[in-house]
């Protein structure tokens, strides 16, 4: 089998970009894994509120003049 894979010339960054680059990748995945917390606890919250609703256990207040 011909390996052509080997015959490719590819650009390589040098090392100190390569360790920029993670740098910045890490910190972008700390920042998506700290959004990810916020959605998830911001859910949990959405779906309590909502049992609490439905479920009769909290009112909703009505406004007099909306039932008009």
């Amino acid at each position: 089998m011909n390996n052509v894979m080997g015959e490719i010339r590819v650009p390589v960054p040098s090392f100190d970009e390569q360790v920029r680059i993670v740098s910045c990748l890490e910190s972008q995945n700390g920042r998506i894994a700290a959004e990810e917390e916020t959605v998830t606890k911001l859910r949990k919250l959405k779906h309590g509120l909502m049992d609490d609703l439905l479920t009769g256990r909290v009112r909703v207040p009505v406004p007099e003049d909306a039932a008009a």
